[in-house]
């Protein structure tokens, strides 16, 4: 692919590669800077990228960044949730113990912690070797 024809995939492209992230990801900024990224990725590698093959590679490779990116913030807010201070409270006659989280410093990762605690609390946990039941809250604060 010569620049010329890089320079028309970006102009015949970037609109609906923003879209197809944002549609998938619904975070304009991170979805711009995906594009930014795979525009990027594309740069490095046209001279070996036939131009009829370019809308394909863009998109693969958009499409394998962005799940990338979801990959490490899950991992991100897992490691935070477990970093956090977190009240535990013990109740005895309901035999439950209840997990208190609290707000993690990005607030976009919180509503990911809703999200945990919704699945956690779905799923029966309950500690192995007795009838000891989880419950994950959330402080008024997130």
């Amino acid at each position: 692919m010569t620049t010329s024809e890089y320079n028309q995939i970006v102009e015949q492209y970037a609109t609906r590669l923003y879209r197809f992230i944002l549609k998938n990801i619904r975070d304009e900024e991170r979805a711009s800077d995906l594009v930014q990224d795979s525009f990027e990725k594309l740069w490095r590698n046209y001279r070996d990228i036939g131009f009829e093959k370019a809308k394909s590679y863009l998109f693969s490779i958009a499409h394998n960044t962005m799940i990338d990116m979801v990959r490490k913030e899950k991992r991100m807010v897992v490691k935070q949730i477990i970093q956090s201070n977190a009240d535990l409270i013990a109740d005895y006659n309901e035999q439950t113990l209840t997990v208190k989280l609290y707000s993690l410093a990005a607030k976009r990762y919180n509503l990911a912690v809703k999200n945990i605690v919704h699945l956690l609390n779905d799923t029966e946990t309950i500690f192995p070797g007795t009838s000891l039941k989880l419950v994950f809250t959330i402080s008024s604060a997130v």
